[in-house]
C-alpha cells in the first residue's frame, strides 16, 4: 500500500534515523550551542540518549542570514564541512536548512539561469510573490548594502527546470559537505494555482505541486552519493508520507494540547516520524511550560527537542532541572520505540479524568503567546506491532498525581484478565 507501516517497509528509513531521540538546532558560526565541545558535554550529560541525536543547521551558507538570498547557498561558510565531520564522530547527525520553494529575484543567478521561466504565474500572468518576504526592508544592522530589500517569489514544482535545479542543489549539498540528512523547508505549504503555459502541467489544474515535489525527492535519493541519508520536510502532510523520512512539526499541531485533535497521528503515526516543536527562551526557563511542551512531544510519538535555534541552551545552569526532565523523557522514548515509533496511535485517554492548569504557549503563526489549558498529566494509548497495549503517562507538575484511567476495551482492544508491565523513567 502507499502508506506502509514503518515496521513493514521493505526499504525502510536509515536505522540511525529511526533510532534518533534528540534534536538540537542553531545558526552556524554562532558559537554557543553548536561547537564540537558543546556536543561532547551535551552527550556526556544525556548518556546513551544523547549519542543518538541530530542537529538542524541554519545559516550555514555563504550568506549567513536566514531567509535571505535563496537559493544561492554555495559555497558554505568556512569550516562547515569540517564541523559536520567532527561532530559525527560524537554521534551527531547533520541536517542543513534549505528551501525548496523560494527564489530571490535580485540575485545574479536569477537572470543567469533564466529562472523567471520556472516561477508560479498568477491568472494575470504575474509572478507569484511570497507575501511574507516580498519587498521587505532588511534591518540596517544586518544589511550588506544600504537600502537592501528582500524580494522572494514562489517557484513551480511542476516546472522541469526548477525540478532539475533543486535536485542538483540538494545533491551537491551531500556531495560537497558529506551531510547525513537533508531538510526541505516549505515542503508542505499552501501553493498558488499556477497558470503558466510553459510548465510540465496543465494550466491552473492538477496535482502538479505535490507530484513535482515527490519526483524531486525520489531523484535526490537516486542521485545522492550517500544512500544512508535521511530526508525531512517542514510541516505535516499525507502527500509525502513514505516519500520523506520525517516531518518537522514546528508549525503543525503544536499550540493547544487540550483542544488539538490528533487526526494526522491517528492515521499516519506508525507510517512516518514527527520531529519536535518550538520552545522559546522564556518558555525553556519556565519549568512547567517546558515540561508541558516536552511531554506533548513524547505522547504524540515525536523525536524530542529541536532546541537551540531561538537561543535556548540546555547546558545553561538555569536549565539544569529541564535537562534532567529531558533526559528522563529521552530514555522513555529510546526504550519504548515499539510503541512510540512503530506503534499505532489509539483513541486518547478520556480527558474528563485529567486535571488542568492554565499556561501561555508561543504561537509561531501569530508571533505571540496564547493562553491555553494544559493537562497536569499527559496521557496517550498505543498498540505495538506485536499487539501489546501501552499507555504513556507524563506528570508535568512538581507534585505527585493520582490518575484513574477509565479502560476503553472497544477502542483499545483490551481483554479481561490481561496483565501489564509498568515502566518508570
Amino acid at each position: 500500500t502507499r502508506w506502509q507501516k514503518l515496521s513493514e517497509r521493505h526499504s525502510p528509513s536509515p536505522e540511525w534515523f529511526l533510532n534518533l531521540v534528540v534534536w538540537n538546532s542553531g545558526i552556524y558560526g554562532y558559537k554557543k550551542n553548536n561547537t564540537p565541545e558543546w556536543f561532547r558535554r551535551f552527550n556526556q550529560i544525556l548518556g546513551d540518549e544523547g549519542q543518538i541525536s541530530a542537529y538542524h543547521w541554519y545559516a550555514w551558507q555563504k550568506d549567513n542570514r536566514h531567509d535571505h538570498n535563496y537559493p544561492d547557498y554555495f559555497p558554505a561558510q568556512a569550516g562547515f564541512k569540517e564541523t559536520v565531520a567532527e561532530i559525527r564522530q560524537d554521534g551527531v547527525r547533520s541536517f542543513p536548512y534549505q528551501n525548496i520553494h523560494l527564489f530571490d529575484v535580485q540575485l545574479p543567478m536569477w537572470k543567469e539561469l533564466g529562472a523567471e521561466q520556472w516561477v508560479i504565474r498568477t491568472k494575470d500572468g504575474e509572478m507569484a510573490h511570497y507575501p511574507h518576504i516580498w519587498d521587505i526592508a532588511v534591518p540596517p544592522e544586518i544589511a550588506i548594502y544600504p537600502g537592501e530589500r528582500r524580494k522572494m517569489v514562489q517557484m513551480c514544482r511542476g516546472s522541469k527546470g526548477w525540478q532539475d535545479f533543486v535536485v542538483e542543489m540538494y545533491s551537491r549539498t551531500v556531495r560537497d559537505y558529506s551531510v547525513d540528512g537533508l531538510y526541505l523547508d516549505e515542503l508542505v505549504n499552501h501553493p498558488n494555482l499556477c497558470y503558466a503555459a510553459n510548465h510540465d502541467h496543465a494550466s491552473y489544474g492538477g496535482n502538479y505541486h505535490a507530484k513535482g515535489a515527490c519526483s524531486m525527492i525520489r531523484r535526490i535519493r537516486e542521485e545522492s552519493p550517500n544512500k544512508d541519508m535521511a530526508i525531512i520536510g517542514e510541516n505535516l502532510c499525507e502527500n509525502y508520507v513514505g516519500v520523506i523520512d520525517g516531518f518537522l512539526s514546528g508549525h503543525s499541531d503544536v499550540y493547544d494540547p487540550w483542544k488539538g485533535l490528533p487526526i494526522f497521528q491517528s492515521i499516519f503515526k506508525d507510517c512516518t516520524i514527527e520531529i519536535g516543536m518550538y520552545v522559546m527562551p522564556d518558555e525553556a526557563l519556565r519549568m512547567r511550560t517546558y515540561t508541558g511542551k516536552l511531554a506533548y512531544n513524547l505522547i504524540r510519538g515525536r523525536q524530542l527537542g529541536w532546541h537551540g535555534r531561538h537561543d535556548v541552551d540546555l547546558l545553561d545552569p538555569r536549565c539544569e532541572p529541564q535537562l534532567l526532565f529531558f533526559k528522563k523523557l529521552a530514555r522513555c522514548r529510546r526504550q519504548s520505540l515499539d510503541f512510540l515509533l512503530y506503534g499505532e496511535f489509539l483513541r486518547p485517554v478520556d480527558a474528563a479524568v485529567v486535571s488542568m492548569h492554565e499556561d501561555e504557549w508561543f504561537n509561531v503563526l501569530k508571533s505571540g503567546v496564547e493562553k491555553t489549558m494544559v493537562p497536569d498529566v499527559f496521557a496517550q494509548a498505543y498498540r505495538a506491532p506485536n499487539g501489546d497495549f501501552g499507555l504513556v503517562l507524563v506528570n508535568v507538575t512538581v507534585e505527585a498525581k493520582q490518575l484513574s484511567v477509565p479502560v476503553n476495551p472497544r477502542d483499545w482492544s483490551l481483554l479481561p484478565g490481561e496483565t501489564y508491565q509498568r515502566r518508570d523513567y
